[in-house]
């Protein structure tokens, strides 16, 4: 789908910005890319997956400042513009999102805690490609964490990949609309696994110095910000 190339250069030249405008020349990233398609205002613009444009609304929102939007956001603008949606694409795309959650979200927590073992131990997980595979991977997570789950963020990824599963048989036309609740749900927890208010609570819940959980929080952040960017190259890439 081709973008309109002045709108873009306008696009460069801006900051984009936290939440949602009027027609204002102020763009959180959704905004400016309904705006370089050619679509009318909006944030939830027609011509991006539902499942990458959940991820990067709720990022937009969650960076603490306009360079970081820049830097993280604007360079997926005119990647993301027509690109395959199909139901079973977009569920392709929610089972990626599940998979991060399991494989490197979690681990990044528990390594914040401390739990290194346990950590790199889910971390090294294979790859969940298939509902199927994602529901087992779910079940030895769910095994692994036993009874007291690091926190509340860890439980809300188990249960989203779990919808995931429940999908399997149901019609597909539901199971999408699950998928992009997955989307939306899980780019929360994504990205208040770098607040340093959560790193603190961990500290406190078990009882390890705050210092180091902090630094840990700060680490982990520059790692889930790579991470979550492949992620979205990966759902990019996702068109067949």
């Amino acid at each position: 789908m081709p973008i309109f190339e002045e709108r873009w250069k306008k696009i460069q030249t801006l900051p984009l910005k936290y939440g949602a405008h009027d027609p204002d020349s102020q763009f959180c990233v959704m905004e400016a890319t309904a705006y370089v398609a050619g679509e009318s205002w909006s944030d939830h613009p027609k011509c991006v997956p539902k499942t990458i444009s959940t991820i990067l609304r709720r990022w937009n929102d969650r960076l603490k400042t306009d360079e970081d939007r820049d830097r993280l956001l604007k360079p997926f603008i005119p990647r993301i513009i027509g690109l395959s949606k199909t139901p079973a694409i977009e569920m392709k795309r929610a089972i990626l999102v599940g998979d991060y959650a399991l494989r490197i979200l979690i681990p990044e927590y528990l390594h914040i805690a401390k739990k290194h073992d346990l950590g790199d131990e889910l971390a090294g997980r294979p790859e969940s490609k298939t509902q199927k595979a994602l529901s087992e991977a779910v079940k030895y997570t769910r095994k692994k964490l036993g009874a007291s789950a690091i926190t509340i963020a860890i439980d809300i990824a188990i249960d989203i990949a779990i919808a995931i599963a429940s999908a399997i048989d149901i019609a597909i036309d539901i199971a999408i609309d699950i998928a992009i609740a997955i989307a939306i749900a899980i780019a929360s927890a994504i990205a208040s696994a770098i607040d340093i208010d959560i790193a603190i609570a961990i500290a406190s819940a078990i009882d390890i110095d705050i210092d180091i959980a902090i630094a840990s929080a700060s680490a982990s952040a520059k790692r889930l910000e790579e991470s979550q960017s492949a992620l979205v190259e990966r759902m990019i890439e996702c068109t067949k």
